[in-house]
C-alpha cells in the first residue's frame, strides 16, 4: 500500500510467507517480528514425534542455525543412550 511502518509481524507464517515477511522487511528497511507454526516440521527432525505428517522433513526450519541446534541436540542425545 505504501504506508510507513515500523515493524512487520508475521504470525503463523510458514515456508514463503515467513520469507515473503522478511524480504519485505528488508526492503522497507524495518524491524520483523516472525512466528512462525511450522512446529509439525520441526518435529519432523525427531524421528520418536509423531506429528508432523504430511510434512516434507527436513526442510524447515529454513534457519541453518536453527537446523544445527536441532541436530547437535539430537546427536547429544543419541550419545547419551
Amino acid at each position: 500500500t505504501g504506508e510507513e511502518f515500523d515493524i512487520s509481524v508475521g504470525l503463523h507464517t510458514c515456508g514463503l510467507l515467513t520469507d515473503a515477511t522478511l524480504a519485505l522487511s528488508v526492503r522497507r528497511r524495518v524491524m520483523a517480528c516472525i512466528v512462525p507454526c511450522c512446529y509439525g516440521q520441526v518435529a519432523a527432525f525427531k524421528e520418536d514425534h509423531d506429528r508432523g505428517q504430511g510434512t516434507a522433513a527436513r526442510t524447515q526450519p529454513l534457519s541453518l542455525k536453527m537446523q544445527e541446534a536441532l541436530m547437535l541436540q539430537e546427536q547429544q542425545q543419541q550419545q547419551q543412550q
